[in-house]
């Protein structure tokens, strides 16, 4: 998966909250948190890519539907309010 951002700088995570600057965290078939709460630790389900990249590959995804919900957050792990983008994929087997 190739990531695209337009209004924000994608940059490493440093614990920061920079108007228009942030990274990728990616929810695959799990709902995001709210644009208020900090999102969660990386899991089977949730993935920070806090080193500025705009890639990521999932392995040992099952065949059948899934989603993936993308959201920018800050340096701080916060969401940003309104960057997020939902992508439905299948699987074959």
């Amino acid at each position: 998966m190739t990531l695209r951002s337009e209004g924000v700088r994608i940059a490493k995570a440093d614990g920061a909250r920079v108007e228009g600057v942030g990274h990728y965290h990616l929810f695959l078939d799990t709902l995001p948190t709210t644009d208020s709460l900090p999102i969660p630790p990386n899991s089977s389900k949730v993935v920070h890519i806090g080193t500025g990249d705009s890639t990521y590959t999932f392995k040992g995804v099952p065949a059948g539907r899934h989603r993936i919900i993308a959201v920018i957050g800050y340096g701080s792990h916060v969401p940003m309010a309104g960057r997020r983008d939902t992508v439905d994929f299948t699987v074959k087997p």
